[in-house]
């Protein structure tokens, strides 16, 4: 009942100043939490206010304001930014707004943060304020710069009461009212601050985004560790030799030279007799490593200590250019380096690609970093782009590098080329294969 009629006192117009240069101010909240503010002003000389509707509280974050619904009566105007509540008066005037955002939560129970007086251009002799709530509050406390103001307490009918005198221009007038638990909702509206330490708070987005971002993680480590532990159930075939190697343990070996030759000679590229290959005519097209391999088995022994790249320039394709098995060389890197080209274009082997897209999605993220850092804050926004870049990438690496159809060639060609069952052709090709020059 008492606050009911604090609330019906305070709903006239205060009184104007008897004094010049003093302001009269009634505060009244709401019970959805707006402030509504009634300020009478004397003015013997032109005066301006101007108020920051974004206000430092220390943390690195700052309290935005909203100011609306604003009347000025008398010899005045306002003007509303923004960033700034701004009045011009010449003479008396009485200016009414309300204010969203004065409202802070705390463990215990709401607080009313307001300036009565900031950002005047000139002195205030006196100011004189009362606040009603829609219950009496428990504490109060008003600062005017760094000093207590000359008064502020609460009076027989819940009116919260404050005053001081000889405000320096700029000085600003702070009260602060708490209200018992449930009196009123909090809203505040708290932003990070336009500094470094600002731009890295942890926000509510940027909260969210560490959530979903934790999310998308583990879901990434669940696709590894399935494609890591799922085997095909059948095999499949067509695949040529060469590429058990590469699939089965990561790199070519001798066998898989030899038995690509000999495939080479059950499809009708060359044949063997005594000890001797040659070069015959079929008309079935080959892989790319094949036609290195054919390549190499009929390159000239004067040119061994060539690199495969030049045997492959000079070298014709002759039908009937012969070779004795005791003269091959295959080298081995080479063939590997184009097995594995053959391998990621037919989908056996995973390409790079997500690795790559991993490292690039890092640097926007550090480019977004920097970017939001200097400009609108929210700088942890890159720093979760970029974490998130880098699980992709580290992902990509602990990814098995068969893909689910290379584990299938893979079997398939276990199932094809048993050990023991190498011709006389395999077996004597097999050991005249070398990865280097100096390894013959």
């Amino acid at each position: 009942m008492i606050a009911l009629v604090a609330a019906t006192l305070l709903a006239v117009t205060p009184p104007l100043p008897t004094l010049p240069q003093s302001a009269e101010i009634e505060l009244r909240v709401e019970r959805d939490g707006a402030l509504t503010v009634t300020e009478a002003i004397s003015a013997t000389e032109p005066m301006t206010r101007e108020l920051p509707l974004r206000q430092p509280i220390g943390g690195d974050q700052d309290r935005v304001l909203t100011v609306r619904d604003v009347v000025v009566e008398g010899d005045g105007h306002a003007e509303l930014t923004a960033e700034a509540f701004t009045v011009e008066l010449s003479g008396t005037a009485v200016v009414r707004y309300t204010v969203d955002g004065a409202i802070t939560a705390s463990p215990v129970g709401p607080q009313v943060s307001w300036p009565l007086a900031q950002g005047w251009n000139t002195e205030l002799k006196f100011v004189r304020a009362s606040l009603a709530a829609p219950k009496i509050p428990e504490a109060v406390r008003c600062v005017a710069g760094p000093k207590p103001c000359l008064a502020a307490q609460i009076d027989h009918v819940g009116l919260t009461r404050f005053s001081h005198r000889n405000l320096a221009p700029g000085q600003r007038m702070m009260v602060t009212v708490e209200l018992p638990p449930g009196s009123v909702p909090a809203n505040e509206r708290l932003v990070p601050s336009a500094t470094l330490g600002g731009a890295f708070l942890l926000t509510a987005p940027v909260a969210w985004a560490w959530v979903a971002l934790g999310f998308v993680v583990l879901c990434w480590a669940g696709v590894i560790v399935f494609l890591r532990r799922w085997w095909p159930s059948r095999a499949s075939d067509g695949h040529p030799p060469g590429y058990a190697g590469t699939l089965a343990d990561g790199r070519v070996d001798a066998m898989d030279a030899a038995l690509t030759v000999a495939d080479l000679r059950d499809r009708g590229h060359l044949t063997a007799t005594d000890r001797t290959l040659t070069r015959s005519e079929s008309d079935e097209p080959l892989r790319e490593f094949e036609q290195v391999v054919l390549d190499q088995v009929f390159a000239s022994r004067e040119h061994e200590r060539r690199e495969a790249a030049s045997l492959r320039a000079v070298v014709g394709r002759r039908v009937g250019e012969h070779v004795r098995i005791g003269e091959v060389r295959i080298y081995l890197a080479e063939l590997d380096r184009f097995v594995r080209a053959d391998l990621r274009r037919d989908g056996l082997l995973r390409t790079p690609r997500l690795r790559r897209a991993g490292v690039r999605i890092i640097f926007y993220g550090l480019f977004l970093t920097a970017l939001l850092a200097l400009t609108v804050g929210y700088a942890q926004l890159g720093v979760v782009l970029s974490v998130a870049g880098a699980a992709l990438a580290l992902g990509a690496a602990a990814l098995p590098a068969r893909t689910v159809k290379g584990t299938a060639a893979v079997r398939g060609l276990a199932e094809r080329y048993r050990p023991g069952a190498a011709d006389e052709l395999v077996s004597a090709l097999a050991g005249r294969s070398h990865r280097d020059r100096a390894n013959p």
